[in-house]
C-alpha cells in the first residue's frame, strides 16, 4: 500500500518536474535560433520556475532514494519467515528426494556402460 503511494507520488513529480523544465526560458539559444519570448513575461517569473525546478528536483531525488532503500529492506524480509510446512508436504519431498537418489545410480551405470 505505502509502496504505491511512494510510486505514485514519485510519478507525479516526474511529470510536473518535466512540465516546469520544459516551460522555462532557455539560457542560451544554443545555436537553434528563436526563444527570445518568455511565457509569463519578465525575470519574476523565471525564478518562480527556477524555485519549482529545485524544490521539485529535491523531492524527486529523495522520493526516488526513499523508494529505493524502502523496496530493498521489504525485499530482504522473507517472505517465507513464520511459514511451517505441512507432514503431507515434508513426506512427498523425502518421497521425492528417495525417488531421485534410486535412480541416480541407474543413470551413472549406464552411461559408463556406453
Amino acid at each position: 500500500m505505502i509502496v504505491g503511494l511512494f510510486t505514485f507520488v514519485l510519478v507525479a513529480v516526474s511529470f510536473l518536474l518535466a512540465i516546469v523544465i520544459l516551460i522555462q526560458q532557455g539560457r542560451g539559444d544554443m545555436g537553434l535560433g528563436g526563444g527570445q519570448q518568455m511565457l509569463f513575461g519578465g525575470s519574476g517569473g523565471q525564478t518562480m520556475f527556477e524555485k519549482i525546478t529545485w524544490a521539485l528536483g529535491i523531492a524527486f531525488i529523495f522520493g526516488a532514494l526513499g523508494l529505493t532503500i524502502f523496496k530493498t529492506k521489504r525485499v530482504n524480509e522473507s517472505t517465507l519467515a513464520g511459514y511451517r510446512a505441512s507432514s503431507a508436504t515434508m513426506k512427498a519431498d523425502k518421497k521425492a528426494a528417495a525417488r531421485h537418489e534410486a535412480n541416480a545410480p541407474q543413470e551413472h551405470k549406464s552411461e559408463s556402460t556406453k
